[in-house]
């Protein structure tokens, strides 16, 4: 791949206030999302941590659905064609 997916447009996870307030430091989870030929995301999931707690599986849970919601512009090999690519999107949830 010459050229992989950028973004176009991104949507951020909406949480419950109440989950926001429990939040204490930064929280980060990497969202894989699979991107089509068209720019579309055809695929988003959370990397897993068999160690989460509720709160990390919960914001896993919104990020990987905000993640389905954002575009971009396809990945391209060196002759132009369009591809379907994969691309780690980070979500980084505040106090």
């Amino acid at each position: 791949m010459a050229v992989p997916p950028r973004v176009l447009h991104e949507i951020q996870p909406g949480i419950a206030p109440d989950i926001q307030a429990s939040i204490r430091d930064n929280i980060v989870i990497p969202v894989r999302v699979r991107v089509s030929s068209s720019g579309t995301v055809i695929s988003s999931v959370a990397e897993e941590d068999h160690a989460a707690d509720e709160l990390h599986r919960y914001l896993a849970e919104r990020a990987a659905t905000a993640g389905q919601l954002w575009s971009f512009s396809p990945a391209r090999a060196a002759d132009g064609t369009r591809l379907t690519a994969d691309k780690t999107i980070y979500f980084v949830f505040s106090p």
